[in-house]
């Protein structure tokens, strides 16, 4: 291997000074991932894609133990290996507690990895995707072809623009559920630093008092907060679908190997410290 990579970046996707060089492996040693004073390294076989949008920069390579790796901003997203712990989550744990969900927006997502899991429901009549930066759906359809093939299903239409401006433009009640894949709006670590405790708590906070209904997740180390707004009242924590293998998979498609109704229901016990951080009056 000829290359070394070591990128370190801040909140902005600005580059600093690396802290190490390791020939062979990727260090993602920004502070998002996954506290400050951790590094998380993958060992590269071969770089498959690099390139930089209007966005930021992105880069796809094959790893040793991970599978196919996708970085923006010097941030490693997804692996194939572990992307099922995020993306079944994210999707299955909404549709799973509405009856019936036919219309589905996802904001971001551009790489198709929630779009597929979304075209998993065979209720599902159309599906929004709006992805700013078309280089990251065109990278992920040549580099992620199974994965993200959900773009070839006609129930899918992709729109290429500001997610924000989207969604301010669209009127209340087109979708039955709204999935928010986007960039991180705020550090991974925020939950466990209470010197940062303000973002998570303010975010749950307004949620709580702009919908009908709320609640916070946690999946693994990933945090998700998950509301209804019209409609009758949602219990997320005992859905209406029982998702499983055998409902949504078919012949066509890769069984779940994340998600399940356990799972679904231990998503919202909270560590200590969350509870701590997003609910401090309670």
């Amino acid at each position: 291997m000829e290359e070394e990579y070591c990128v370190n970046v801040d909140h902005s996707g600005k580059e600093m000074e690396c802290l190490s060089i390791i020939p062979g492996w990727y260090s993602d040693v920004s502070d998002l991932f996954p506290v400050p004073g951790e590094i998380m390294s993958i060992k590269i076989e071969k770089i498959l894609f690099k390139g930089r949008s209007k966005y930021q920069d992105i880069m796809i390579f094959q790893s040793l133990t991970f599978g196919k790796v996708i970085v923006l901003d010097g941030i490693i997203q997804h692996t194939e290996r572990d992307v099922c712990s995020y993306v079944e989550m994210i999707v299955h744990l909404p549709l799973a507690s509405i009856p019936n969900p036919k219309k589905v927006l996802i904001v971001g997502g551009g790489m198709g990895f929630t779009l597929r899991e979304v075209l998993r429901y065979p209720s599902v009549e159309k599906v929004d995707l709006v992805e700013i930066d078309d280089m990251v759906v065109n990278a992920s359809r040549k580099y992620f072809p199974d994965i993200a093939k959900g773009y070839e299903d006609p129930r899918a239409t992709l729109y290429v623009e500001d997610g924000n401006a989207f969604v301010k433009n669209t009127a209340p009640g087109t979708y039955d559920a709204i999935i928010v894949d986007s960039s991180d709006p705020i550090g991974k670590s925020d939950l466990c630093d209470e010197q940062d405790e303000g973002n998570g708590a303010e975010m749950v906070q307004t949620c709580e008092e702009e919908t009908r209904g709320c609640a916070s997740i946690r999946s693994g180390a990933i945090g998700f907060v998950i509301c209804s707004t019209e409609g009758p009242l949602v219990d997320f924590k005992n859905p209406v679908n029982k998702v499983d293998v055998d409902i949504i998979s078919t012949k066509s498609e890769s069984p779940l190997k994340y998600y399940n109704s356990e799972v679904h229901t231990a998503a919202f016990a909270l560590p200590t410290f969350a509870q701590k951080v997003l609910y401090p009056k309670k």
